[in-house]
């Protein structure tokens, strides 16, 4: 006998208008329950505009509350516990922020650029003519020549880090490398081509989704928490279209992994931790969440099988 965590009614496990081979662990609602749930949010999907922060506001921020939230520090396996925990109890509210998809453009990348790099190389050039050429010329209390004479910056370390600027893996770089389709455009398409950078804190999440004109994605964490991510193969994408689009928004939130079962999408997850990539191939739906305060970077390429995988896209698109 299945019972509803929410009305307590019991259910059949064969009466089910979808059955079920044997009882799920766990909380389970109804779909009575979960009906009711659903149409008490009359909001429409999506988040909330938050707070403006700085980084370091928002990391004492997201440390903060993790630490109020659990009493020891958490390993990612009960992290990943309590998060499907809170996700199938509809009851359970917790409020947190992401900042997402921030413009690297705007905001600066996580990797060096050349254009930096050139300016602390004309900065060290300038600090030499300062000092060794006609240093009777400045006047000593110039506080640029004072700032630039307290940096610990020498051509050699300027030289390692154009090693990074130039790097195929930095993601500034790679949307444009030969072999990359994406090479042959003339616009810089924010979020595509110019990396978007991604700030979270614990249970903050990114919901499923492909990427748009299923391009490649690649993602590379900077520092901080680990990222929970889950996968589905390129080649179920229509099965795991065709799931969401039978299910309510509420029951296939309040149940996600036992309703992947149920229809046979097969989910993959995977741990991301800080300097390390992680690439999404064309068409495969990925989501997931981040395990405290992190930083993170990714763009898309498209390699020349992803031809075949745009014109998909763009057919969907037009449908």
């Amino acid at each position: 006998m299945l019972r509803c965590s929410g009305c307590s009614g019991g259910y059949h496990t064969f009466c089910l208008s979808r059955p079920i081979a044997c009882v799920p662990p766990g909380d389970w609602y109804c779909e009575v329950c979960i009906a009711e749930q659903v149409a008490q949010k009359s909001e429409k999907f999506g988040f909330e505009t938050g707070a403006e922060h700085t980084l370091a506001s928002f990391k004492a921020k997201a440390d903060a509350w993790q630490l109020a939230y659990f009493a020891t520090p958490p390993s990612v396996q009960q992290l990943e516990a309590e998060y499907w925990r809170v996700v199938t109890n509809p009851d359970k509210k917790i409020q947190v922020e992401y900042g997402s998809d921030v413009d690297t453009g705007a905001m600066g990348s996580g990797f060096p650029t050349l254009s930096k790099v050139n300016k602390l190389r004309n900065r060290l050039v300038n600090r030499f003519n300062a000092v060794h050429e006609s240093p009777h010329l400045l006047d000593p209390t110039d506080l640029a020549l004072k700032r630039v004479l307290a940096e610990d910056l020498d051509m050699q370390t300027v030289n390692q880090v154009h090693k990074y600027a130039t790097s195929p893996w930095n993601l500034n770089n790679l949307p444009k490398l030969n072999g990359s389709m994406l090479q042959y455009l003339n616009e810089d398409i924010k979020g595509v081509m110019v990396p978007w950078m991604y700030v979270g804190m614990c249970f903050s999440t990114f919901c499923w989704h492909v990427e748009d004109h299923n391009f490649y994605s690649i993602s590379y964490l900077h520092r901080g928490a680990p990222k929970t991510w889950y996968g589905v193969p390129g080649h179920a994408a229509a099965k795991m279209e065709s799931v969401m689009r039978k299910l309510t928004p509420g029951l296939f939130g309040s149940q996600p992994d036992l309703h992947m079962q149920l229809h046979g999408v097969p989910v993959y997850r995977a741990t991301h931790n800080p300097n390390e990539f992680i690439i999404t191939y064309p068409s495969s739906y990925h989501g997931g969440f981040n395990n405290g305060f992190n930083l993170a970077e990714a763009v898309n390429f498209a390699t020349p099988d992803w031809i075949a995988w745009g014109h998909t896209a763009v057919q969907n698109y037009k449908k």
